[in-house]
């Protein structure tokens, strides 16, 4: 009984391993750029090939005339998309009836082309911010965050993607949301291990996370310090710190809570012996 479910899990296995194989008629066709080799496919088993074996020739011809002998809607909204970032084509992309590749569509032409306001073209204003965020992301100024945001906290979220790639304190003052400017100086206090940073931060839960990080990272109980002593995160920031620098010293500090001082000890003994 048992080789017999081996069996039936091990086929299910291959048969959904085969599913995901590249198809090699297919990237033949592909390679030489030849639709009539699409014709040809054997569609018993998968009707879609030769709408999907069209759509990848011209993606990688460029050739607009292919995707209307497309007859299945995906595929061809597809090919419609894939050709016309090819040649970035902007009036190709209102052919192409799905709406996220329709947007994809536009922002990846207006990457190309280095021009925002294409992003106008999307007709939902809230997804006109995402592509301005794509653009600003593709072309790597940070001031391109500006381009005509509606929303400020899509304009706040553009200027976080900056600060964390970049590592900078600056672009974080650029952020007018104090929720998101707190998130900030998180992510970049904790990439450059710089406490100072943790210090500029409202939010106090927010604040003491950022110190636990980084006095984690630095092995500092300096840093620990700043986190209220009452808290449980201060507790576990010195034993962390404890057992990241292999010095059971640090679990005196502890030692008006007898039960935390002995975990603590307990905690760097057997990071020790493993």
């Amino acid at each position: 009984m048992k080789s017999i479910v081996f069996i039936l899990i091990f086929s299910l296995i291959f048969i959904s391993a085969c599913e995901f194989m590249i198809d090699e008629e297919i990237m033949a066709a592909v390679k030489k750029g030849d639709i009539s080799m699409c014709d040809e496919l054997d569609t018993s088993k998968n009707a879609n090939r030769i709408n999907d074996c069209y759509a990848q020739v011209a993606a990688k011809t460029g050739e607009e005339d292919i995707c209307p002998k497309i007859n299945d809607g995906y595929y061809q909204a597809q090919c419609y998309e894939k050709v016309a970032i090819k040649n970035k084509n902007i009036e190709l992309c209102s052919k192409v009836t799905a709406e996220y590749n329709q947007r994809n569509c536009y922002t990846q032409i207006a990457i190309s082309k280095k021009d925002s306001s294409i992003c106008k073209q999307i007709k939902e204003t809230f997804f006109q911010d995402d592509c301005y965020i794509e653009y600003a992301k593709g072309t790597g100024e940070v001031n391109d965050c500006y381009a005509l945001m509606t929303e400020s906290t899509k304009q706040d979220e553009c200027f976080l993607w900056f600060a964390e790639e970049k590592k900078s304190e600056k672009i974080c003052e650029k952020i007018g949301s104090v929720s998101i400017k707190d998130d900030c100086y998180q992510k970049v206090g904790i990439a450059i291990q710089g406490n100072l940073l943790c210090a500029k931060i409202e939010s106090q839960t927010k604040r003491d996370n950022c110190y636990f990080e980084v006095a984690s990272k630095m092995g500092s109980v300096d840093v620990c310090n700043k986190i209220d002593s009452k808290t449980q995160l201060w507790i576990t920031c010195i034993k962390q710190v404890a057992i990241t620098q292999n010095n059971k010293y640090f679990c005196e500090m502890l030692s008006d809570k007898p039960a935390e001082q002995e975990s603590c000890k307990l905690q760097v003994d057997n990071a020790r012996a493993s």
